[in-house]
């Protein structure tokens, strides 16, 4: 496990991020959330990179889309309280999940259970991406979406944050 304390959280945020991982290990025994039940692995590849993210956004409206465990959404607001998140989520059983951990934790933030091309989801400051596809449509979400895949096609990207294990892509977004 990658020492949180480089990142300069405090230890009250530390904590509540810790109880998050071990909750949703918990829940992942029973339904498939993140596909592996290894703590190192959690910490390693799901939080690190969040925190990561956590030096660059601080405030402002993200949407994860396609949240699903909801590592994105929950660590960033953890560390980052001024920062409004809301989580996206087709898959019922993983929205019982989010807010489960909404309820749990006391983590404020909006989730949103159904597909988001169906509601209005436009002028966020973020859109954030893992496990999602990128599609030309999300490009009218946000003015920033932060993407965690290879890209193909045309995208002006405006920044990449490197991390030993993989890149996060910051793409512009509304034009």
């Amino acid at each position: 496990m990658f020492h949180v304390k480089h990142f300069n959280i405090p230890d009250e945020k530390i904590k509540r991020i810790e109880e998050y991982v071990s909750e949703l290990l918990r829940w992942n025994r029973r339904i498939n959330l993140i596909g592996r039940d290894d703590e190192d692995w959690v910490w390693d590849f799901l939080v690190y990179p969040i925190c990561l993210l956590s030096l660059k956004i601080r405030t402002g409206t993200l949407l994860d889309l396609g949240a699903g465990s909801g590592v994105g959404g929950f660590v960033l607001k953890i560390i980052n309280e001024e920062l409004n998140v809301t989580m996206a989520e087709r898959r019922e059983k993983k929205c019982v999940f989010l807010r489960h951990i909404k309820t749990k934790l006391g983590i404020d933030v909006d989730i949103y259970c159904g597909d988001v091309r169906e509601g209005d989801f436009t002028g966020f400051d973020y859109l954030l991406l893992r496990g999602v596809r990128l599609q030309p449509w999300h490009k009218g979400i946000a003015r920033y979406i932060i993407y965690f895949s290879d890209i193909e096609g045309e995208w002006r990207i405006k920044e990449v944050i490197k991390w030993k294990k993989g890149k996060i892509r910051i793409i512009e977004g509304i034009e």
